[in-house]
């Protein structure tokens, strides 16, 4: 059964941290008041939401036992650079396309 997968409950995490990171309201963003109010909502609230997600990562990683451990990106895959070049030969016609169009010239002069 899926459910009992411990890959499922993995798979679960991510999503249930981030629900977990909008939920949680910064204490001081609504204190600031000011012209730079909302800059500095922004420059608190962005290393308290990493917070948010960082600990409880930490935290699986010390619970986890210590079987061949990889902790996000660590492990290097190996593989030639034709995923790359094919993944290019499809995405620039579509950067040319949308360079065309109206609203990517707006937001992207």
């Amino acid at each position: 059964m899926i459910i009992a997968s411990p890959v499922f409950w993995v798979l679960l995490l991510a999503p249930a941290l981030f629900a977990v990171r909008m939920s949680i309201a910064n204490p001081l963003g609504n204190m600031l008041e000011g012209i730079r109010a909302d800059y500095l909502a922004a420059v608190i609230t962005l290393p308290f939401n990493f917070l948010i997600v960082l600990i409880p990562l930490v935290v699986l990683y010390r619970l986890l036992p210590a079987r061949n451990q990889v902790f996000g990106a660590q492990r290097y895959i190996t593989f030639g650079g034709g995923l790359y070049r094919r993944m290019l030969l499809l995405m620039i016609p579509l950067i040319i396309f949308a360079s065309t169009q109206p609203n990517f010239l707006y937001t992207y002069p």
